[in-house]
């Protein structure tokens, strides 16, 4: 206790153990003591000494406490509060405390005796709360700096966070220590936030961050505290301008995708679906001055212009940036919509889609066919109310997926891409198969006739119509004449193979001859080769035979017993190359497919009416050197041999390629086109 001070009795203490006196207090009680507190502002922390007033000597806040329990003031709520921070030591009763316990204790204070020191102030209390603010200064030419302050709301004089006692809470409170007078603080302003705006209270940034700084950061500051967002005109000229729209479009006549931007000065911002856009743009400051220019958008002009967009059929993507418009919507924004945006707006569209026509009629696909005395040759035209497209035009179409075609006017037509792709499909193969001058062999008609069957209008020449013709009455082919000089009776089924190598003898088509083996394919081609030396009177038959090493002996066995009439000449063996003449004499020559890769340069010099391919399946890789050589072999018809395996020929001999189609695949279409795959052998 204070020297002099006499202790404050038990608050257990009553007049007398027993009887009423239970209920007394004791004699003597004092009277309610008169206490005043004495506060030192520090920054973040107040330190508070409370007084007798009678005794002139300092208390703890417990001491004081005590005195309350036996006669309650209005001091007691301050006192316990200020009990949770005493030291306990008499000789040092002044109690610091701090931050949120400091803002619970201060409106405890009010209308109690406080003076603050060192010039002993009564603090007084005032009732209206301080709200934050934000400032803007240029720094230079490249610095902004944005600094916050409270301001009183009445009168708008404003608090710096530098000056006073600022204390976080809910809410938080302020002394101003020049007045004497502490407020509280807007309850929006958290002791989170407090303290951040404490510890920096002032913040600088590039001046090229303003338009984030206003835009972005200081409203979700000031959407936490309460604030109000600073005036653009402390730091810059603030101007509004009428933006300048500038458009571009691009895609194609069925798809439409739109960008439009709004440009002030030398600015350009995005325009979204919304009209949206940043509420302004900013200009640094120019050399030798402080201010920048911030340039207002015109949100209401930049939505006008966004309806313009939506009147005309566009539609905002999900993402709200780009504005598109497909099929109908799209050609009638690039044939009538551009032409209807205000003649002010910058636009910068593909000059080959603006007032685009598009033509009621479909492409379609008309085929010409002509033919020769062993050829044919095919013309597709692709046209529009006759207007033609390159076909490379309509290939490019189908391949980035587009339904409508650019003429050679420069109109566009609708295409069919299923039907269009199947023509393009057919021509490309027969191109394939057509030598240099276009002309395609006899043994293309049945692709021909497939062709044909995709056109929109066809026009076949008569000698063309009659191969057709033949070809359509393929089942009911012309039975052939057993040749003289044959020596063997052949079967029916094999009467019916040498009526068929006939046929596709007279329609100068190649063939590809398949049956099981022990059936008949060697002495049907024997009558085949039979039959033709018949009737050459001008100049012999001459045939070469390519089969594997052993079954070339097998060659010459079979022509001698069944066909004596054909002369023969092997190509074998190490001496072969002193039988030359032979070569020139002989209607028939058989040699291996060795042999054939290694004198390709010999024999591919030789006129022949017939290359004929035994067992074929041999050389069904085409990249090998034998395959190579079959090619190059000068042949005007050719004729395989092969064995079925129950799977289709072309898959074996797709790469075996006669010199009328020049690949296996053709020779198969041929037959498939005939009818006749496995004809009886």
């Amino acid at each position: 206790m204070p020297p002099g001070f006499s202790p404050p009795p038990s608050p257990d203490a009553s007049a007398r153990a027993t009887g009423l006196g239970a209920w007394l207090a004791p004699e003597g009680t004092p009277r309610p003591q008169n206490l005043e507190f004495r506060v030192h502002v520090r920054q973040g922390g107040l330190t508070v000494t409370v007084l007798d007033t009678e005794a002139r000597v300092p208390l703890l806040p417990s001491v004081a406490l005590n005195w309350q329990a036996l006669t309650p003031t209005a001091d007691r709520a301050a006192l316990r509060v200020l009990c949770r921070f005493e030291s306990g030591n008499p000789r040092h009763p002044a109690v610091d405390i701090r931050g949120e316990d400091a803002a619970e204790l201060l409106p405890l204070l009010k209308d109690r005796r406080v003076l603050l020191e060192p010039a002993l102030m009564q603090l007084r209390f005032g009732n209206e709360a301080l709200k934050a603010r934000f400032d803007l200064e240029m720094v230079g030419a490249d610095t902004i700096v944005a600094k916050c302050t409270f301001e009183r709301p009445g009168d708008g004089r404003r608090f710096a966070l530098t000056s006073g006692g600022w204390f976080e809470g809910a809410p938080g409170w302020h002394i101003d220590i020049n007045e004497g007078v502490a407020r509280p603080i807007d309850h929006r302003v958290s002791p989170a936030a407090l303290r951040r705006l404490l510890r920096s209270p002032t913040i600088a940034e590039p001046a090229n961050e303003l338009i984030n700084l206003i835009v972005q950061g200081l409203p979700r500051v000031a959407g936490e505290i309460g604030a109000e967002l600073p005036d653009l005109s402390q730091v810059a000229d603030v101007i509004d301008l009428a933006p300048t729209f500038r458009l571009r479009a691009g895609g194609g006549i069925t798809e439409a995708q739109v960008y439009l931007k709004a440009a002030y000065r030398d600015l350009e911002v995005e325009v979204r679906a919304d009209g949206i856009s940043p509420p302004i743009m900013v200009l640094p400051p120019v050399e030798g001055q402080k201010r920048a220019t911030c340039i207002r958008t015109d949100i209401a002009g930049q939505q006008d212009a966004v309806q313009r967009l939506l009147d005309l059929g566009l539609l905002p993507d999900e993402s709200g940036e780009v504005f598109i418009a497909a099929g109908q919507k799209a050609i009638q924004f690039w044939s009538d919509g551009v032409a209807q945006l205000p003649e002010d707006w910058d636009l910068y569209v593909p000059e080959e889609l603006v007032g685009t026509t598009v033509r009621a009629n479909p492409v379609t696909m008309n085929a010409r066919v002509s033919s020769g005395v062993d050829w044919l040759a095919v013309k597709v035209i692709y046209e529009s109310d006759g207007v033609g497209v390159d076909r490379d035009e309509l290939v490019r179409c189908l391949r980035e997926g587009k339904k409508y075609v650019r003429l050679s006017d420069n109109t566009y037509a609708e295409i069919d891409p299923d039907k269009v792709q199947a023509m393009i499909d057919r021509e490309i193969e027969l191109l394939s198969a057509a030598g240099k001058n276009g002309k395609v062999p006899l043994s293309q008609a049945g692709r021909i006739q497939e062709l044909l069957e995709h056109a929109t209008d066809v026009n076949v020449a008569p000698g063309a119509k009659a191969l057709f013709e033949r070809l359509a009455g393929i089942d009911e082919i012309k039975a052939a004449k057993k040749p003289r000089t044959l020596k063997a009776v052949l079967r029916p089924y094999q009467e019916q193979g040498l009526s068929w190598l006939r046929f596709i003898h007279e329609i100068g088509s190649g063939g590809v001859l398949a049956d099981d083996m022990g059936l008949g394919k060697t002495v049907q081609t024997i009558a085949l080769l039979l039959s033709l030396k018949q009737e050459k009177k001008e100049q012999p038959l001459r045939a070469l035979i390519v089969a594997p090493t052993s079954v070339v002996p097998n060659w010459i066995r079979e022509i001698e017993r069944f066909g004596p009439a054909l002369t023969t000449a092997l190509w074998h063996g190490a001496g072969r190359k002193d039988q030359m003449d032979e070569l020139e004499s002989a209607n028939v020559i058989i040699t291996s497919y060795a042999l054939l890769r290694r004198d390709i340069d010999l024999l591919k010099k030789l006129d022949l009416d017939y290359a004929i391919l035994d067992e074929a399946q041999n050389i069904k890789n085409p990249m090998s050197a034998t395959a190579a050589a079959a090619r190059d072999l000068g042949a005007k018809r050719r004729l395989a041999h092969r064995y079925p395996d129950r799977e289709p020929a072309q898959r074996n001999l797709e790469h075996l390629r006669f010199r009328q189609s020049r690949s296996a695949r053709a020779a198969e279409q041929v037959r498939r086109a005939l009818r006749k795959t496995h004809r009886p052998g």
